[in-house]
């Protein structure tokens, strides 16, 4: 699926993967390891990972709370209900932005901003990346800054986002 999750990046789509539930430290599942897609690991909402959830410091873009999701009359958990809420924080961000100035954020403008406006993750134990695009570890999904970050000029100039 690389040929088509690259041209949906090359028209701006955000393409959100979960990252797996085997609990890997140092992978991500198939899917999420492609470049072109954005991929989510899941975490307690609490700044720890969930302990089902894979991860990878050179793959993961971001963390979203994947445990105790009420779903349908029941409650679950995985990277598979952390991707949405990932999805839903990209539209919000871009929606805000249009909205305030009239022109879109790309998906990839969205994603730092994300990043930028995250949460660190308690990463005890966690495998160290092995690039240097892998950063200063795992950011857990803060929407609220990043909502607060859209209307912060100075924030998005710092960021290299044009207003």
């Amino acid at each position: 699926m690389s040929d088509e999750f690259e041209t949906l990046s090359n028209l701006d789509v955000a393409v959100v993967v979960a990252a797996g539930n085997s609990g890997a430290r140092s992978g991500v599942s198939a899917l999420a390891s492609d470049s072109n897609v954005i991929c989510v690991s899941a975490s307690d909402g609490e700044g720890t990972f969930a302990s089902f959830s894979n991860r990878d410091a050179d793959l993961t873009d971001l963390v979203a709370d994947g445990m105790d999701i009420a779903y349908m009359g029941s409650v679950v958990s995985g990277t598979s209900f952390s991707a949405p809420l990932v999805a839903g924080a990209i539209a919000e961000v871009k929606s805000e932005f249009y909205a305030s100035y009239g022109h879109e954020l790309s998906s990839n403008e969205a994603l730092h901003l994300l990043q930028a406006t995250g949460d660190s993750l308690n990463r005890t134990g966690e495998v160290a990346g092995t690039s240097a695009s892998a950063g200063s570890g795992y950011v857990e999904l803060d929407l609220t800054g990043a909502l607060g970050a859209v209307y912060d000029l100075a924030a998005l100039a710092a960021l290299g986002i044009v207003v």
